[in-house]
């Protein structure tokens, strides 16, 4: 298949059928259908038309995503609170997944990071586990330290 049209595109973004079905119909693979609605693909054709739809994987909304990227909660409060697991707060917050929420990430250089300490090599030297899942730990980390590079 050469592609798909953008009137394809719009029937596979509001059609309540499952993937396999509307491949089947289109005469394409299931992926291509979810890649379609997990805005993998083709999100320059009718960017307006919700990509949130009951196949989506994506658990949180663009409002959410941005109380993430601002909060000082720990990854684990935030992971309870909306009920997501705590690698998938740390990849919002990072701006690994949902960056079509177009919202800035609240960090700046300047901010404290354990890529910029003196007890970092190849990870944590202190021995803190949150160091390696999230560098931005370092601001909450009492044994921060900026290295002489960062500085």
């Amino acid at each position: 298949m050469a592609g798909l049209s953008p009137e394809q595109v719009v029937f596979i973004l509001t059609s309540p059928l499952p993937a396999a079905a509307i491949g089947r119909q289109l005469g394409c693979s299931h992926q291509s259908i979810c890649d379609v609605r997990n805005n993998k693909t083709y999100r320059h054709i009718y960017p307006d038309v919700p990509r949130f739809n009951k196949y989506s994987t994506r658990r949180l909304n663009p409002k959410q995503v941005a109380y993430i990227r601002e909060s000082t909660e720990s990854h684990g409060a935030l992971a309870k609170r909306f009920n997501v697991s705590r690698r998938t707060i740390i990849a919002a917050k990072r701006g690994e997944t949902y960056r079509d929420a177009h919202l800035p990430l609240p960090r700046t250089a300047t901010e404290p990071n354990c890529l910029n300490c003196i007890h970092w090599a190849p990870g944590c030297g202190l021995g803190f586990p949150e160091a390696t899942e999230d560098p931005i730990f370092a601001a909450e980390c009492s044994l921060f330290s900026p290295s002489r590079a960062a500085a």
